[in-house]
């Protein structure tokens, strides 16, 4: 018989395999726009931007609540930081751009260590490491988008979006018998997460 700590698990294996899923739909579309010419390089960066502020401001109104005041202050000290980074002007040159790149992907690593334990104990939700990876690669794109003037998806993309769609399709079939190996569910996720991510930016 299956207890309810082995049905949230494995729904919660579910969940993440689903937003994978729907993940990829979203980058497929992202590159779609930018290989065919529809976005501009530059416009798509600043477009990012605008959209990243809210998952923030998402994020701060939800751990503004906690009690643990260091680990507060210091995770507020870096979205701050990051806050500033995102309000920076349009960019006019890939070397600008590239420095922003690099700026904003390190202060975003930086708020991922700062909100580990909440993450782990279920007091943050999921939902926004799937957004910090998501950010992280599209900015990983536009970097190809901004050095090349035709930006074109590779076979090998083609390749990866058809095998994860597999991979996770096998995972939502199977959550169960993961769960009953007694693997630290929080491990779990946050490995298929960062490696699909991972995979997809080889990839490209």
């Amino acid at each position: 018989m299956k207890t309810d700590v082995h049905k949230t698990d494995k729904r919660f294996l579910v969940t993440v395999a689903e937003n994978l899923l729907a993940a990829q739909q979203e980058m497929d579309e992202f590159m779609l726009q930018l290989s065919l010419g529809k976005a501009e390089a530059h416009d798509k960066f600043e477009e990012l931007k605008h959209d990243f502020k809210a998952t923030i401001a998402s994020l701060k109104l939800q751990i503004s609540v906690f009690k643990n005041h260091d680990a507060l202050s210091r995770a507020e000290m870096v979205i701050q930081e990051l806050e500033i980074l995102l309000a920076n002007g349009m960019v006019n040159s890939a070397d600008v751009f590239d420095a922003q790149r690099v700026k904003l992907i390190h202060a975003l690593e930086a708020l991922e260590v700062e909100i580990e334990d909440w993450l782990k104990d279920g007091k943050v939700s999921h939902d926004f490491l799937h957004e910090f990876e998501k950010f992280k690669l599209k900015l990983e794109i536009l970097k190809l988008k901004f050095m090349v003037k035709k930006f074109e998806v590779k076979d090998s993309v083609r390749d990866f979006w058809n095998n994860t769609t597999k991979s996770l399709h096998h995972l939502i079939n199977n959550a169960e018998d993961v769960v009953e190996k007694g693997e630290d569910q929080w491990d779990a996720v946050k490995s298929k997460i960062k490696s699909t991510y991972k995979a997809f930016k080889k990839a490209i």
